[in-house]
């Protein structure tokens, strides 16, 4: 009969904590340099007139989960696109009137019968494109926030 006679398990069952620790905060760092890496991207590639739409792109992130976006009702236009170019592919028209009427940015009304719309910016999908790309970088910085953490 054999007998195995473990010591130091106090020891390792600390190391272990340690190494618990350590790739929870690698992964807080990674989520952290990732949603910031898309925020930045995203602002880039945003449309600018007032830099409204800029300014409002933010992002979170907790120990699981990374976000990135705008709560602008009109940012999902601008990445998804209206008229002939968006979701539903038809020409914008008037529901109750005859013509449709806005002010241009000199002040001058401008009449149509229907407009094709706005293409997709899609700033938010290019910007986590970029991400995936550059995926390594992310990566590289969360194990050396993990080795450092040990």
């Amino acid at each position: 009969m054999f007998e195995i006679l473990l010591s130091g398990g106090k020891e390792l069952n600390a190391k272990f904590q340690l190494a618990k620790r350590a790739v929870e905060n690698g992964n807080k760092k990674m989520l952290d340099v990732a949603t910031l890496m898309v925020q930045g991207k995203a602002k880039e590639y945003a449309p600018v007139d007032k830099s409204t739409l800029r300014k409002s792109i933010l992002r979170e992130f907790d120990s699981d989960t990374g976000k990135v976006g705008s709560n602008l009702e009109y940012a999902k236009y601008q990445e998804f696109g209206t008229g002939i170019y968006g979701p539903k592919g038809t020409p914008i028209v008037p529901k109750r009137a005859k013509m449709l009427a806005w002010k241009s940015k000199s002040g001058q009304w401008i009449f149509a019968r229907s407009v094709s719309g706005v293409r997709p910016k899609m700033f938010l999908f290019n910007s986590l494109a970029y991400l995936k790309k550059n995926i390594k970088q992310v990566l590289d910085i969360a194990s050396k926030a993990i080795i450092n953490g040990l």
